[in-house]
């Protein structure tokens, strides 16, 4: 009377003989046609017969199915650990880049800090001499000027990302530049 009333079965006792019969279980979906019935077999000897299987809405695994499903799980696991350490490699890789380049930063910055103070210190220096410019023609000028800075840096900061992992070019571009004397007057 209650296999009609149960979606799950699991069958794991120590019987030597099957406890649940395919009759059994046939009458039980007579009761229930519309409602599947999964069935787990996990004991040794099977606990339920196998030709309960073949019926209609009825899904009976035993032992040897689950073993199967685990190791061709297991198999597509070991496949995938090739494919996640790649990504971890690749990703690691991009860390490490990021991070040499986050340690040029400082130096980047004073770099762009000097040469924009230069820039404006001369954009006003300019802009006194010349007679009286419109806001669009000082705006051109000074979009000019920003444009011819990032122009003549662009290659330095460049080779300063590529080559962050090296201390000599951090204080070889201070030394250059006068940095550390800026920043001390």
């Amino acid at each position: 009377a209650e296999l009609a009333t149960t979606d799950i079965i699991v069958g794991c006792s120590g019987a030597p003989h099957w406890i649940l019969s395919t009759h059994h279980i046939e009458v039980a979906m007579k009761l229930r046609p519309e409602r599947p019935m999964v069935i787990i077999d996990i004991a040794v000897p099977r606990d339920i017969e196998p030709s309960a299987g073949q019926l209609l809405n009825v899904s009976l695994h035993n032992i040897d199915d689950l073993t199967e499903i685990a190791t061709r799980n297991r198999g597509q696991r070991h496949a995938e650990i090739e494919e996640v350490s790649t990504i971890i490699d690749a990703e690691v890789g991009k860390f490490a880049s990021w991070w040499d380049t986050y340690q040029v930063r400082p130096i980047i910055s004073a770099l762009m800090g000097q040469a924009e103070e230069i820039r404006q210190r001369e954009m006003k220096r300019t802009l006194k001499k010349l007679r009286s410019l419109s806001d669009e023609e000082q705006y051109s000028v000074d979009a000019m000027t920003r444009s011819i800075v990032a122009k003549i840096l662009a290659r330095p900061v460049k080779y300063l990302k590529a080559n962050a992992a090296g201390d000599d070019h951090v204080r070889l571009v201070d030394r250059l530049f006068g940095l550390s004397e800026a920043k001390r007057q």
